[in-house]
């Protein structure tokens, strides 16, 4: 996971260029939701703006940073993710999920019914992360948020899960890096590492075996770059390649930069980083 660079008014624009009426239609529903006080249908559809939210995030999911390759399939791989739910709140850990946590996570509430039109409660997220674990979900520290509050107003619910569209939440990657192919905490701030730890936990970076061999794969490919251009050795090609991860295009972008560092600062532990990846290429091809 990683910050996209964008604002409010940049991802309206996006909007705006994909759907030129799509806001204007998405502000008379909401307020019918706000009268109603209850989502209903009715409203533009958000699939007809998902093209907006892919660019923004360099077709990536926002969530696990899966890449979505083959442009020509269209949009059909990556779902427009309500992230405050828009239907309603479910409890967060299940009672009967393995692992609870010490602290509250908001529980039950009604649903974020105001928010169902709102672009920046949007984000193109892949059908496993947003059907199997994002679901109805979204779990916070403080107090749930007013109707009517904008999605980008409303971080005084301390939400567990973080935003990396637009300017308003952390920067994930403040939040979570990764040792070799594991996300893990990456501040020792209590609240941020609570924040992190439930994000692993949520989306189940750690236990994914397609993450897993996504990250092998993407580390496999760019070492032989990065490795020599953290050496001095690289050769035009290679620096150019090893920049790549530094920008926001770059698949599993996270996890290579937190390889990086740790070539950077350990070569033995870095190389081992690569055989380990390797390991796990490898042995995910069935022959």
């Amino acid at each position: 996971m990683i910050r996209y660079a964008s604002t409010k008014e940049s991802i309206e624009q996006a909007v705006d260029d994909v759907n030129d009426t799509w806001r204007t239609r998405a502000t008379k529903h909401t307020r019918k939701l706000l009268d109603d006080e209850k989502y209903s249908e009715g409203g533009p559809k958000w699939s007809d703006i998902k093209s907006a939210f892919m660019s923004l995030q360099y077709h990536k999911c926002i969530f696990c940073e899966c890449p979505e390759f083959e442009r020509q399939r269209g949009t059909y791989n990556l779902d427009v993710e309500h992230f405050r739910p828009k239907n309603a709140v479910e409890p967060w850990p299940k009672a009967n999920a393995p692992k609870q946590y010490p602290f509250a996570t908001g529980g039950v509430a009604g649903a974020y019914y105001w928010l169902a039109f709102d672009p920046c409660n949007y984000a193109a997220s892949c059908k496993e992360c947003n059907s199997r674990y994002k679901s109805n979900f979204f779990p916070i520290a403080g107090v749930r948020g007013l109707a009517g509050v904008e999605a980008s107003n409303l971080q005084a619910e301390g939400p567990f899960l973080c935003f990396p569209l637009g300017d308003w939440d952390e920067d994930p990657e403040l939040l979570i890096d990764f040792d070799g192919l594991i996300a893990r905490p990456a501040s020792a701030d209590p609240a941020r590492r609570r924040r992190a730890e439930v994000i692993i936990d949520f989306f189940a970076l750690n236990e994914r075996e397609a993450l897993q061999i996504e990250r092998a794969l993407f580390i496999t490919l760019f070492a032989p770059s990065l490795t020599a251009s953290v050496t001095g050795i690289a050769t035009p090609k290679q620096r150019a390649i090893a920049a790549k991860v530094h920008t926001p295009a770059a698949p599993h972008a996270n996890c290579l930069r937190s390889f990086e560092r740790a070539m950077i600062a350990n070569p033995r532990r870095g190389r081992e980083i690569v055989e380990k990846a390797q390991e796990v290429v490898f042995d995910s091809i069935e022959i």
